[in-house]
């Protein structure tokens, strides 16, 4: 008797170490900045460096990736091959000198990514010649502070030109800032207050007003009680959903969840924590690959827009949504933990470029009840948890831990029923809890 149940106390406690086993980081997959960075890069490397919209080099989005490579910190060596492309794409994307008036947005966004990437705005190539592009802005600037031919300049495009200034020696000329300013909702009664809209206090937008506050805020505005930056703060934070997204035009998305993240991480961590959080939701990961998917090991780190976006690529795979998720990516990856505009730089950013290694779900024997079903391809909400750490460099290949074996017990009497019934109880708890465990790798 005695026997038995040692035995029996032995079995369950083997059972119990397995049970209470560390859950691989492989089943719990945080929000990964380096994953999307990974399948970003994966995708200018098949595409000679470049992002491409239907067929043709899309200039404007290939800055994108490669201010979202910047931001992750990884994939150096593919930022150094995307910025010489881009160093070297002429008048491709400004426009020609005698177009700067109408240019302006293309030659801001063109100077940031030549500061991001350590390159000379100042010395910029063209065909005969080299172009000054700092200078070229700065003399498209109008008394009134706006830039450019008249009423071309908006709330989305200032903000760009405002933190490539900013980054220069001379900094924002005090009329731009104004401008900026002046384009505010300031009727204290409208719920809008604060932000930055496409008709005065009426069509707030998320990302217009994430730009515009990273731009006042590199401009030396300060957040001071009832200053326009603290305006734009507190709007920008009344906007977050239940779920943690930011919504825009109707949806909330990872787009502008990523910009309000980025530009609230200097003063709000547990604002952003929920916003990776949903980021991380909309995020393909080895477990969705694993899940009866149609997406590969290559597909990991790609985000989707929306919930409906996330749902037809894990159902249908990649294939016709690779554009939108291009898109997606690279500027969702911005609330996963970079550096604002002002100080995005990828200096310093490691040379490799994640790749991810799914493997098999772990080799685990078979409970002696069914396991529940696993997850649907919609995202569960995330566990609560503490701002999320760096990740590694990819997401982590599952190592099987196996399941423990049991001989059957020696010597002792096998006739006492009330021993019996406490290691069959033991048992079914053990499976019990094992079954719960293996439910994030089904």
């Amino acid at each position: 008797m005695r026997h038995l149940r040692s035995t029996a106390i032995a079995v369950f406690a083997v059972f119990l170490l397995s049970v209470v086993t560390p859950i691989p980081a492989w089943c719990e997959e945080p929000p990964s900045a380096p994953a999307a960075a990974g399948w970003i890069a994966g995708q200018l490397a098949a595409n000679n460096d470049v992002v491409a919209t239907d067929g043709a080099t899309d200039w404007g989005q290939t800055i994108d990736a490669l201010f979202a490579l910047a931001s992750a910190g990884v994939a150096g060596d593919q930022i150094t091959a995307t910025a010489d492309k881009i160093f070297a794409s002429g008048e491709a994307f400004i426009g020609a000198t005698s177009n700067k008036e109408t240019m302006w947005p293309a030659i801001a966004k063109m100077i940031l990514a030549t500061q991001v990437s350590g390159l000379d705005a100042g010395g910029f190539p063209v065909p005969g010649g080299t172009r000054d592009l700092i200078a070229e802005l700065r003399s498209v600037l109008n008394a009134d502070g706006s830039f450019g031919a008249d009423g071309i300049d908006n709330i989305f495009n200032h903000p760009l030109a405002m933190l490539a200034l900013a980054r220069t020696d001379e900094g924002v000329p005090a009329q731009a800032v104004t401008w900026m300013i002046d384009q505010q909702c300031a009727d204290t009664t409208s719920v809008d207050y604060g932000s930055f809209g496409w008709a005065e206090c009426m069509m707030a937008d998320i990302d217009s007003t994430a730009m515009a506050t990273q731009a006042l805020a590199a401009s030396g505005v300060l957040a001071t009680p009832g200053s326009p930056l603290s305006a734009a703060k507190t709007w920008l934070l009344s906007q977050q959903q239940a779920d943690g997204g930011f919504e825009s035009w109707g949806a909330t998305n990872t787009n502008s969840t990523g910009l309000a993240a980025q530009t609230l991480a200097d003063s709000h961590p547990s604002v952003v924590t929920k916003a990776q959080e949903f980021i991380g939701g909309l995020q393909v990961t080895c477990a969705v690959v694993l899940d009866n998917s149609p997406l590969v090991d290559g597909d990991v780190g790609a985000i989707g827009y929306d919930l409906e976006a996330f749902d037809t690529i894990t159902s249908q795979g990649m294939s016709g949504q690779r554009a939108q998720a291009m898109r997606t990516t690279t500027q969702a990856i911005l609330g996963l933990g970079g550096a604002d505009f002002f100080h995005l730089t990828s200096l310093g950013a490691l040379a490799t470029t994640p790749t991810a290694t799914c493997g098999q779900p772990p080799n685990t024997a078979e409970p002696t009840t069914p396991p529940t079903s696993g997850p649907s391809n919609a995202p569960a909400d995330p566990p609560p948890a503490a701002a999320p750490t760096s990740p590694p460099a990819g997401p982590v290949a599952p190592v099987a831990p196996g399941a423990p074996t049991y001989s059957a017990p020696t010597g002792g009497t096998t006739s006492s029923s009330g021993a019996l019934a406490v290691a069959g109880l033991l048992l079914i708890v053990g499976v019990t809890a094992l079954g719960w465990r293996l439910r994030c790798c089904v």
